[in-house]
């Protein structure tokens, strides 16, 4: 064939192949695939005709024929990435997600910054939890400074997951869109969750506020209510639960939260009919029951906690656990540790049933071998608090308020809530001529336990201490006055199993 017959063919090809990419540009995918086909007899040999040709019939719901047409173009032009990614987007609509990402690699071996490949490997890196690999991917691009990566929801929300996931928070962070920025209500929910799951909660308050009040539904408001609890922001919490309510009467884990809440602010007396509501909805659950069961005990209403666990399944270690704190709190320290035992051999594991075991063995005198179970717990996690607490009130009772402080510090350290705790610490600062320390702490919280008798009485015992006779001798007198008070509260009917 003469050298003029080649360049003719060729500027026929040229010219069929900006015929073909003005109609996908067009949006006209049969007039492309008419002209590339046609094209692909003329230049055979051309890899741009079959990738764009594969690109028409990809267009055209053809995916077996643009597979079939992308493959060619590589065949016939292995070092060009275009074909490569344009096939490996086909294999993922297709769901061949292992052929697609070895596409996607070989892409980045020819051009390390392609940024539909390292989107969509990014993408699948994040999805598949493999966040190391996807934040390469990611940084491959620019993504932080990339306006198509955040004007994308899921990559941006990719995005922000790997940088949380690798201990990046403040990076994280920058990428937030501003309130000002119109986004789906969908996306900011996503958003405010996740950043929730890294524990941070304010910024996850401030996204979820961001859903207008006509998309946001329970699921919105129970999870604000949720970053509110862990902010100890009870009463804004319990407005988010009861809007969740609002929405979705039988929301038996807004039910829950509200009765928790109110537990862990030591408030049994409003904890217990929102946790008996919550236990009517779902009595299967044995964390609902659970904690129905704790409050009971606590309040003293052993009879109507044990009709309840009566009726639980005692196959779950926790409520055998329940069953231990109702029998221990009856002074029945045997059967006590029977339960706890029991639960253990449930779950060796469970620190609520290791830390029951302690306190029956320190009621039966045993304290070291209950020391020893505690060390035990904390060995496995030295961030448990109760396991601390305990273990403060343990060696504080024994007379070592050198060795108490260092649990009972580690204990306020990580949660800051617990009155019992706060009281135990201050005491013992009291004890090792720390009183000013101990002053200081207990006035910290003055807000929480003004009603509280242990409160005052420790008040007088440290302004005692540190000379203060006439603070001294109020808080004391106020500490009289409420013993009385309690004393007079306690000529009552206990109530029966049918309270609820």
């Amino acid at each position: 064939m003469s050298l003029f017959l080649l360049a003719l063919l060729a500027s026929d090809c040229l010219a069929e192949i900006q015929q073909g990419r003005r109609a996908l540009q067009d949006g006209k995918p049969g007039l492309a695939g008419e002209v590339l086909q046609a094209a692909s007899g003329k230049c055979p040999g051309s890899a741009e005709v079959y990738d764009l040709l594969g690109i028409a019939d990809d267009m055209l719901g053809q995916a077996a024929d643009a597979e079939r047409a992308f493959r060619e173009a590589i065949r016939l032009d292995p070092r060009t990435a275009r074909p490569r990614t344009n096939l490996a987007v086909n294999l993922l609509r297709t769901g061949r997600q292992a052929e697609a990402l070895r596409e996607l690699e070989a892409v980045v071996a020819l051009e390390p910054a392609n940024p539909v490949a390292n989107a969509n490997l990014a993408a699948w890196y994040t999805h598949n939890r493999d966040f190391v690999r996807a934040l390469r991917a990611f940084n491959a691009i620019g993504a932080e400074r990339s306006t198509a990566v955040r004007q994308d929801p899921k990559l941006l929300l990719g995005l922000t997951e790997c940088l949380l996931v690798t201990g990046q928070p403040k990076r994280a962070l920058t990428l937030l869109p501003p309130a000002a920025e119109n986004r789906p209500a969908s996306f900011r929910f996503s958003l405010g969750t996740l950043l929730a799951g890294y524990g941070l909660y304010r910024d996850a308050i401030g996204q979820m506020e961001l859903v207008p009040a006509a998309e946001a539904d329970a699921a919105v408001f129970f999870n604000l209510g949720l970053a509110h609890s862990h902010l100890r922001q009870s009463d804004a919490a319990r407005e988010c639960y009861f809007a969740a309510i609002d929405r979705q009467p039988e929301h038996v884990d807004a039910y829950f939260r509200i009765g928790v809440d109110f537990a862990e602010n030591g408030e049994s007396a409003k904890a217990i009919p929102w946790l008996f509501r919550a236990r009517r909805i779902a009595p299967e659950r044995a964390d609902i029951v659970f904690a129905l069961s704790e409050e009971l005990i606590a309040s003293g209403y052993f009879q109507t906690a044990t009709a309840i666990l009566d009726t639980a399944d005692l196959r779950n270690p926790l409520l055998r656990v329940a069953q231990g704190d109702c029998a221990l709190e009856q002074q029945r320290v045997p059967e006590a540790e029977g339960h706890y035992r029991g639960a253990l051999e449930i779950d060796s594991s469970l620190a609520p049933a290791s830390i029951g075991l302690a306190r029956a063995l320190a009621g039966g005198q045993r304290q070291s071998e209950a020391l020893q179970v505690l060390q035990e717990v904390l060995a496995r996690d030295p961030a448990n608090v109760a396991a601390h607490a305990e273990a403060g009130h343990l060696e504080a009772g024994l007379g070592n308020c050198t060795g108490a402080l260092s649990h009972l510090e580690n204990a306020w350290r990580l949660d800051s809530s617990k009155t019992a705790v706060a009281l135990d610490l201050a005491r013992c600062y009291r004890r090792t001529k720390q009183a000013a320390h101990g002053l200081h702490l207990l006035l910290s919280i003055r807000t929480k336990p003004d009603g509280d008798r242990a409160w005052h009485y420790e008040l007088s015992q440290l302004y005692t201490a540190l000379g203060r006779a006439g603070d001294a001798q109020r808080e004391a007198a106020t500490a009289r006055e409420l013993d009385r008070a309690n004393k007079e509260g306690m000529r009552f009917v206990p109530p029966t199993i049918y309270i609820h």
